[in-house]
């Protein structure tokens, strides 16, 4: 036989760029049953804040989507209909699948309308190819149940906060429930991560817990970043490596951070100026135009008012406007100190503690060390009940 070394050198060629395209990118098929009409189907990276990867429209059920993720990655199959007054699409599903690259078969066992009614989606979902979902199929198995307690306490103490127009005892009630529940799932998690340290499943977990400030300690955090080294793909490592940097600054027991901030009268001086060494300290951040700030400060003046011996107490505007404030505090009788951000102390007050959203209270210890950090009254008043009697 002629040995042609064109023709090897072509197929060599071939089958490398073959292999190249097989790894850097994804290609899901995949078959809903009982589809009468077109559906439309969209894979979102969960991880990207839901940027979509993929849009494709069914045909007889099936569908075909392809695209690349630079690391096994967290997505939703978003599955949409179109109806309703305006027909519009609106979203049926999005069970979560976990995608790399390589070819995936995904099926589903029941039809648009069964998926439209389950509560966790993702039981009616197979998926084969991909390893990382395989490993996420058994975090289902061993954490489903705690996520689902979590969600249901989550969706009862929503509904009883309007059933009840808020009422603070059925609120204190449910929402201590759900707080519970939320604990259990994250102690359900990190047992997951340290029973299968090198899942892709357990390095996105542990992603996702460093970018919840205030949660775990820096010991707890540093055995968790170890365990996800274990993960076999790299980016994914270096990832973690980078946001670990970043969330040293955010764990619980650490000394809390300074800021300069100015008071009632326009002074502008160091936080720390405030602190009293062997005293707690609880910071509220507020601004005169946030309903739940404005609601929380009852709470806040009962607070002041108990724990006055043993506690100072801190309202720290993030208002842009100083009337506004002025004007707010006022009227609520806020007879504890104030103080305000300025629009150029701003960046580095919300930096400090990472202050996404507001009403947030802050509480530190009496050896200077961030114990608690929440946007509910009712955590921080468990937390000194137990440990400030």
């Amino acid at each position: 036989m002629k040995f042609n070394i064109q023709s090897a050198c072509i197929a060599f060629a071939t089958l490398c760029a073959s292999s190249c395209y097989a790894a850097d990118r994804f290609t899901i098929t995949g078959y809903i049953p009982e589809v009468t009409d077109s559906l439309m189907i969209t894979l979102k990276n969960a991880e990207r804040d839901g940027t979509r990867l993929a849009r494709v429209y069914t045909t007889d059920g099936y569908f075909t989507l392809s695209d690349t993720v630079k690391m096994p990655s967290m997505c939703n199959l978003v599955i949409a209909r179109r109806g309703g007054k305006f027909n519009y699409f609106s979203t049926l599903a999005s069970p979560r699948i976990m995608v790399e690259n390589a070819d995936i078969k995904v099926t589903f066992a029941a039809g648009p309308d069964s998926l439209a009614s389950a509560y966790v989606p993702e039981t009616l979902m197979h998926a084969e190819g991909s390893k990382s979902h395989d490993e996420f199929v058994t975090y289902l198995h061993e954490c489903l149940a705690a996520e689902r307690r979590a969600g249901e306490a989550e969706s009862i103490e929503t509904k009883k906060y309007f059933s009840t127009e808020g009422n603070a005892d059925t609120v204190a009630h449910y929402e201590k429930m759900s707080q519970l529940a939320e604990a259990d799932l994250r102690a359900a998690r990190r047992r997951f991560i340290s029973s299968h340290p090198g899942f892709h499943i357990s390095a996105y977990l542990v992603l996702k817990e460093l970018n919840e400030p205030f949660t775990c300690t820096g010991e707890d955090m540093a055995r968790l970043v170890e365990m996800a080294k274990n993960c076999p793909d790299t980016a994914r490592v270096r990832l973690i490596d980078r946001r670990y940097e970043r969330a040293k600054r955010y764990c619980l027991c650490q000394k809390y951070a300074d800021f300069n901030i100015e008071d009632a009268n326009s002074i502008t001086k160091p936080f720390s100026d405030y602190i009293t060494p062997g005293k707690y300290t609880f910071i509220d951040f507020w601004a005169s135009w946030c309903g739940p700030c404005r609601a929380a400060i009852p709470h806040v003046r009962k607070l002041h008012e108990r724990y006055a011996d043993r506690m100072d107490v801190y309202s720290i505007s993030l208002d842009e406007n100083r009337d506004a404030w002025r004007k707010a505090m006022a009227a609520e009788k806020m007879e504890w100190t104030q103080l305000h951000a300025t629009k150029e102390q701003m960046k580095d007050v919300t930096t400090a503690y990472m202050i996404k959203a507001i009403p947030r209270l802050v509480l530190i210890d009496d050896r200077g060390r961030i114990v608690c950090s929440t946007s509910s009254p009712n955590v921080i008043d468990a937390y000194l009940e137990k440990n400030l009697k």
